[in-house]
């Protein structure tokens, strides 16, 4: 797997020059549903727990993105900041 890090310019060139790139949205439903980049799905890859009110692993992601795009789909992985992002990639 090859992981490169883009801004958020660079993945809407790449976005619209090709119909083939999906575009991933980490965050969770609830930002996802305050807005997204258009065609974007999103699948969280941390979602709050209730009981801490803390930040956990989504621990179903990469077999959700698995059952959704073979291995050879060319991903942008995207979040607010970054960090979820580049969790969700590594």
């Amino acid at each position: 797997m090859n992981v490169k890090i883009i801004g958020a310019e660079q993945a809407k060139q790449i976005l619209d020059s090709d119909t083939n790139v999906v575009y991933i949205d980490v965050r969770t439903e609830q930002e996802f549903q305050n807005g997204h980049v258009p065609k974007s799905i999103n699948i969280p890859v941390v979602w709050p727990d209730p009981s801490t009110r803390q930040m956990k692993p989504n621990p179903d992601f990469v077999k959700a993105v698995s059952s959704q795009f073979g291995k050879d789909k060319k991903i942008i992985v995207g979040c607010q900041a970054g960090g979820r992002s580049q969790f969700a990639a590594e």
